[in-house]
């Protein structure tokens, strides 16, 4: 009835890292290759990859424990899935413990990585004289084309289909061996309409998932999501929904495929478009029933940075999590931007914000969470009426108490790993800001001051902008903000690990329990650690604990609050309740029977004076 996003390639892939680098001899054998491309590889192995995974069984990094390594699934480890899927892993993450590396790789980047990984499997399998499956492909380009390749590919905006369309009749096998984990295979480039070198035709295929998502240590809610529909059997799905980027002036069209169990439509919000195409069930179009799909089309005509959302029952189900980033550069020749993102870090700059100087770009969504929403989706014995009632009539959202705040789908520590904002001195960073739920965030950054440059995709004229260290936003606003790192006396302190969190207090705990919520770092690059993490005075493990967040680890780690958990664990109002109950039980025993033998030592002597 539901899909269900597992976990089972993270585990295979820790493995095969796991067993390839307990056998130091088979690092010998590959680390003295005269291939560029596989030297390059390793040296991004040995910078963002061995500190973790390590290069023996001892050499573990601090984190062995949270990627819950398991050596039995090196039978079904990562060399049984095509290219396409370790790639999926390492540039778009598939868990808070391996997040996506967008963030900190470009696409070629992560494909010398895999070619390295790709090696060492061979040397792998050649010392273990396991035969390599014969079906493994050559990893399919992610790179943007050329103007030639875009113009040799050209082709009328009617040819163009999305995966599942051109999948359609094919059986689970078939799709299985044709279905990709790379994003961009959801994304259908065309013609070259105004002549400036980069396609202008964009069509962006997405589909629409229920998935389970850890978002803090220990705690997994279920969501539902847009997705990139790549019309195969390894769905590529997450809170939140991908950010789409298009160029002003491109003519888009993007299919929603109902792939979920209730309507749906798109609500594209602060774009410029025909009424037709709003998204709005029952006003500008039918909802998109189970099964079937609709194209959105219009022309992108505002720059500027505005997001997508579900427009059934609008404040359920964007609470579910169907929402994402939509972004509008402004038009420029030979602009190629990646349409389809995963990840927090954009891995390439438009020309426009390369020309205004900017080093990274950074999309930064809050949203805050009432588990009991999501709830029933965990309860797999409901009927499709029985769910539809719990979640559409018998949630009350006036009543609505909000317990878990993410950013990015994560929440702290998780977001130190998903959505790490790495700087470096003297340079500009952009920050696109959206409030996707619905309590005000209260953004403030420590050490810093940004500028506003833009409010609901509106950009701010250089003379209106304003710098601050504080920044609301209601719910559906955004900001886009101007991060300055020159240590000026006013934009930036220096170097360090600065706090960039929402000031809103219960916005900083995880189900009460701080710290957590939607905090996350400024860290400098100088700042970062040889296993990737912020360079911070204590040791900040204790946090990726699930008991931390269960209220089992104590807050303070002086000797003087750590004892017996079950000696000092303050008792729930029940057990006082059923405590205090035996306690007037006992006390009324003894009084019964003091008060009892009173009277009875009474009547015997009132016996005895009259006989």
């Amino acid at each position: 009835m539901k899909n269900l996003i597992t976990k089972h390639h993270l585990g295979a892939l820790c493995a095969l890292l796991l067993v390839l680098f307990s056998n130091p001899a088979l690092y010998a054998q590959t680390s003295d290759s005269q291939d560029p491309v596989i030297e390059h590889g390793q040296q991004l192995y040995m910078k963002h990859c061995a500190s973790c995974h390590g290069k023996t069984v001892e050499g573990n990094g601090p984190l062995a424990d949270v990627l819950t390594i398991r050596l039995q699934n090196l039978q079904t480890h990562v060399i049984h899935h095509d290219p396409a899927a370790l790639f999926q892993m390492i540039a778009q993450g598939i868990d808070p413990a391996m997040p996506a590396f967008t963030s900190k790789l470009d696409m070629d980047e992560i494909s010398d990585l895999i070619d390295y990984i790709y090696t060492l499997e061979d040397s792998y399998r050649a010392a273990e004289q396991v035969q390599t499956p014969s079906d493994i492909q050559v990893l399919p380009s992610t790179t943007m084309p050329s103007a030639a390749e875009d113009a040799n590919m050209a082709m009328d905006m009617d040819a163009q289909t999305c995966p599942s369309e051109r999948m359609a009749g094919m059986d689970d096998m078939s799709q299985g061996m044709m279905g990709s984990s790379d994003p961009m295979d959801a994304v259908v480039l065309g013609k070259d309409l105004d002549g400036d070198n980069d396609p202008d035709e964009i069509t962006i295929c997405l589909q629409i998932l229920e998935i389970t998502q850890e978002i803090a240590p220990g705690i997994v809610e279920p969501f539902w999501v847009f997705a990139p529909d790549l019309g195969g059997m390894t769905p590529l799905a997450r809170l939140p929904g991908p950010t789409l980027r298009v160029e002003q002036g491109d003519h888009v069209r993007i299919v929603v495929k109902n792939t979920h169990y209730f309507p749906h439509t798109l609500h594209l919000h602060g774009v410029v478009k025909p009424n037709a195409m709003d998204g709005v069930p029952d006003v500008t179009q039918p909802a998109i029933q189970p099964g079937e799909s609709f194209t959105y089309e219009f022309i992108a005509q505002n720059p500027g940075t505005q997001w997508y959302h579900c427009h059934v029952q609008t404040p359920l189900h964007l609470m579910m999590g169907l929402y994402g980033m939509f972004i509008i550069e402004p038009n420029r020749p030979q602009n190629f931007v990646t349409p389809i993102v995963m990840g927090s870090r954009m891995p390439d700059l438009s020309v426009s914000n390369q020309e205004a100087g900017y080093a990274a770009e950074y999309v930064l969504i809050y949203q805050d969470i009432d588990p009991d929403l999501n709830q029933p989706l965990w309860d797999q014995s409901l009927s499709m009426a029985q769910l539809e009632k719990r979640i559409h009539r018998d949630y009350n959202i006036t009543q609505r108490t909000p317990r878990y705040f993410v950013l990015n789908g994560r929440s702290f520590p998780y977001t130190l790993l998903d959505t790490p904002l790495e700087v470096r001195p003297d340079e500009k960073v952009r920050f696109r800001i959206l409030n996707a739920g619905s309590k005000p965030v209260s953004l403030h950054l420590h050490g810093h001051h940004a500028q506003i440059i833009a409010l609901d995709g509106v950009s701010v004229p250089q003379a209106q902008r304003v710098t601050r260290d504080t920044f609301t936003l209601t719910a559906a606003q955004r900001v886009d903000l101007m991060l300055d790192t020159h240590a000026d006396g006013l934009h930036a302190s220096g170097p360090g690990v600065w706090l960039f969190h929402d000031h809103t207090e219960e916005a900083v705990s995880t189900d009460g329990i701080n710290p957590g919520g939607n905090i996350d770092f400024i860290t400098y690059e100088s700042f970062i650690d040889e296993y990737g993490m912020p360079k911070t005075t204590s040791d900040l493990s204790v946090y990726f604990s699930p008991s931390y967040y269960r209220g089992v680890d104590p807050v303070f780690k002086d000797p003087l609050f750590i004892s017996d958990p079950d000696a000092t664990a303050v008792p729930s109002s029940k057990s006082w309740f059923f405590v205090s109950v035996w306690v007037w039980v006992a006390l009324a025993i003894v009084v019964g029977g003091v008060l009892g033998g009173l009277l009875t030592r009474m009547a015997l002597n009132v016996s005895r004076r009259h006989p």
